[in-house]
């Protein structure tokens, strides 16, 4: 059994039609270079085998959990990649 925090987390998450549950999978933790600097992060994934794609989740753990980059990929392909540029107030 994983260690509790590597245990699959549900989070309610719009998707453009309304609010969905989706669950998603701690993967690690990862130092990112972003526009804001070099960021300590949590990466989250969820995984659709039967499409053959992957939506991760990078969540700077010292910015109240910003989410600052998001990719969804089909296979080996990016489908689409957003990386967080500027930030005020935090």
């Amino acid at each position: 059994e994983p260690p509790a925090d590597m245990k699959p987390k549900e989070l309610h998450l719009t998707d453009g039609k309304g609010v969905r549950r989706y669950t998603f999978r701690k993967e690690g933790v990862e130092t990112l270079d972003t526009a804001l600097g070099a960021l300590d992060t949590v990466r989250l994934e969820r995984r659709r085998p039967e499409k053959d794609e992957t939506f991760t989740v990078w969540l700077a753990s010292d910015r109240h959990w910003l989410p600052v980059r998001i990719s969804k990929r089909r296979g080996n392909k990016p489908v689409i990649r957003l990386e967080l540029q500027s930030v005020e107030g935090l």
